[in-house]
């Protein structure tokens, strides 16, 4: 039994902690997917390699919840199907970047009163097509490059949450508009290989 004294401690801390469990300050990021027919390509198998790497100054793709590289990946696995019996394609991610730049700002005390945005992030999705088919002496070749770039700008005082937001929705963006170049680039550079 828990004495008076005990009972007036632990009521306002159950009340705390209970306040606390019930508001999740964090918001869910789920995984991109495309809906539609796949494109099928008439080889035996797809490869994918990667050539990107994130150096340098300004590289944020580590603070997305779903990167460019993430969502290029999925883009791939609803896009993309190998659907022949012979022939290859490789897929070269090229560049999946996010850099994020400080903008200037006004300083002082007329800055501290304004609403401002002090950051832009651009990023940028590029990514090389090539398939080969061989029917014995001859064959058929097929090479496609898509790029798409999306960038925004984000508030001076972004708090933690919202720029997590912001970071998402730039990188939903850029895959979005990835998806539309490549589709039409697909079909029209690659028609010999579609199913």
């Amino acid at each position: 039994m828990l004495s008076r004294r005990e009972l007036l401690i632990a009521l306002p801390l159950t009340g705390l902690v209970g306040a606390c469990a019930s508001k999740d300050p964090a918001p869910s990021f789920p995984a991109f997917s495309f809906a539609g027919a796949p494109l099928l390509f008439n080889v035996a198998d797809i490869a994918t390699e990667n050539t990107f790497s994130p150096l340098g100054t300004g590289h944020v793709e580590a603070d997305f919840d779903v990167s460019p590289q993430v969502a290029f990946e999925n883009w791939m696995g609803d896009r993309v199907q190998a659907a022949g019996s012979n022939g290859h394609m490789t897929v070269t991610l090229l560049d999946a970047s996010a850099v994020e730049e400080y903008l200037p700002v006004t300083t002082g005390i007329e800055g501290a009163f304004r609403s401002e945005q002090g950051r832009k992030v651009t990023a940028r999705l590029s990514a090389r097509f090539r398939a080969k088919v061989t029917n014995g002496e001859s064959g058929s070749e097929a090479e496609s490059t898509i790029t798409a770039e999306y960038f925004a700008t984000m508030a001076k005082d972004v708090s933690f949450t919202e720029r997590r937001q912001a970071l998402y929705a730039i990188s939903r963006e850029l895959i979005n508009e990835f998806d539309a170049r490549a589709m039409a680039a697909l079909r029209r550079d690659m028609r010999a290989f579609l199913g």
